[in-house]
């Protein structure tokens, strides 16, 4: 999927020769941080886009998501801990929202652990609301995971 008309500055689409960067933005950002190994088949499914953004020369956040049909399914997320609170998860959800809805798509949606207050704030202030839960989602804690899907 082609970068959007309003992407922010220094997003770009992730290549291969970003994974370790992507990894260990990953592993710093998350409690229960996905594989290496997963991470790096995202660029071989051909549903799956990889966008991130770089500041100063080094990736800083990413967001890994699906088209499905008319639908954006948002796999992952993450902003390294050094640039959170500088708007990068806001960014690039921002460009994402904007460019399913020029591109005519039904809507955005993800799951989210129920326990991530900071992440299920973030998402409600874009417009995504909480349409259900899957129950002992994550394998980690056998934590509950909300549905949330922002209609376009």
């Amino acid at each position: 999927m082609p970068l959007p008309a309003n992407a922010p500055a220094g997003m770009r689409h992730a290549r291969p020769a970003d994974l370790d960067a992507l990894h260990a933005i990953e592993v710093a950002a998350h409690a229960h941080p996905t594989t290496r190994s997963k991470l790096a088949h995202e660029f071989s499914v051909p549903a799956s886009t990889l966008w991130c953004i770089e500041r100063e020369d080094e990736v800083r956040a990413f967001l890994c998501f699906w088209l499905l049909h008319d639908e954006l399914h948002i796999i992952d997320i993450a902003v390294h801990p050094a640039a959170q609170r500088q708007g990068l998860a806001t960014a690039l959800l921002g460009a994402l929202i904007a460019h399913a809805s020029a591109q005519e798509l039904y809507c955005v949606t993800l799951e989210v652990r129920a326990s991530n207050a900071p992440a299920i704030a973030l998402y409600e202030r874009l417009g995504l609301a909480q349409v259900g839960r899957r129950t002992g989602y994550y394998e980690q804690g056998d934590e509950d995971a909300l549905i949330m899907t922002r209609r376009l």
